[in-house]
């Protein structure tokens, strides 16, 4: 299990992969749109042709499948990208271009992937990053220029967010819902499904947790009363009278996190 966490001010994003040794936020038989940052352009087979030797160039958006692209993890974050116009062609490096090849698992095929601290990605092959060269190729460099990437799934799960809103009972009031319509806004508009669940138990996270891409957690930091203190940053659920459940989801992620498939959590604390 891997976790990594990243703190914004009150803002904690959680990359999660449960059960495998990917690099945070991705995994291994999952396909993307891989979008380089600089030019806004996703990686593409040129012209889409299925052959040896075919040049990859960045593109704008057409969502072909010369943009979609598999990952196979090798070992560690090293990974090779199969190209879907055919399982059986994998990005390549020849001399210092990029292009596809036949996969036979050569050198030449193998890239190391690393994070870098806003969420995007290089691409490695030896000591060079993978580049756009001239505002349309893709090739080696040695500078990190243009070399920043993105991935996005191109067949999304659901992303649901879990709010509190309580007037009485046993903690004071407080109300942390009023983040939803941003929310199912912005997801929705990015692709996802999305779902609003307010006053549920740690139980109703558990059993759609398991098909999630996104988990939005918006609720508070500590809170003293008659179960005890919940620390700050813990994921903790109440019922629907207000009580605080014994055994909050950051216990229960002990054990929930060695099988399910999720990609991103984030905590809101208010």
């Amino acid at each position: 299990m891997l976790i990594t966490i990243l703190q914004i001010n009150n803002y904690f994003s959680v990359s999660v992969k449960a059960g495998t040794s990917d690099l945070a936020g991705l995994e291994s038989g999952t396909t993307y749109y891989i979008i380089n940052v600089y030019t806004g352009k996703y990686l593409d087979v040129q012209g889409g042709t299925d052959k040896n030797g075919q040049n990859v160039i960045v593109y704008n958006c057409i969502g072909g499948n010369n943009q979609k692209w598999k990952l196979k993890r090798i070992s560690g974050y090293i990974y090779t990208f199969l190209t879907k116009l055919s399982s059986a062609r994998a990005m390549n490096v020849s001399s210092s271009n990029i292009d596809i090849k036949n996969d036979s698992s050569a050198s030449s095929q193998k890239f190391v992937l690393s994070r870098y601290t806003d969420g995007r990605y290089y691409i490695k092959y030896g000591s060079k990053y993978v580049v756009v060269t001239d505002g349309k190729n893709v090739g080696l460099s040695t500078s990190t220029s243009n070399a920043k990437w993105s991935f996005d799934e191109v067949t999304k799960s659901d992303a649901d967010i879990y709010g509190f809103k309580y007037k009485n009972g046993k903690i004071l009031f407080f109300d942390t819902t009023g983040c939803y319509s941003q929310f199912k806004s912005g997801f929705s508009s990015a692709g996802y499904s999305t779902y609003a669940f307010t006053n549920k138990p740690a139980s109703t996270a558990y059993n759609y947790m398991k098909s999630d891409s996104i988990f939005i957690f918006s609720g508070h930091g500590v809170y003293t009363g008659t179960k005890g203190t919940i620390a700050m940053a813990t994921i903790a659920f109440f019922d629907s009278n207000g009580n605080w459940q014994k055994t909050p989801l950051v216990i229960l992620t002990v054990t929930l996190l060695l099988t399910l498939q999720l990609v991103h959590v984030a905590l809101l604390i208010n």
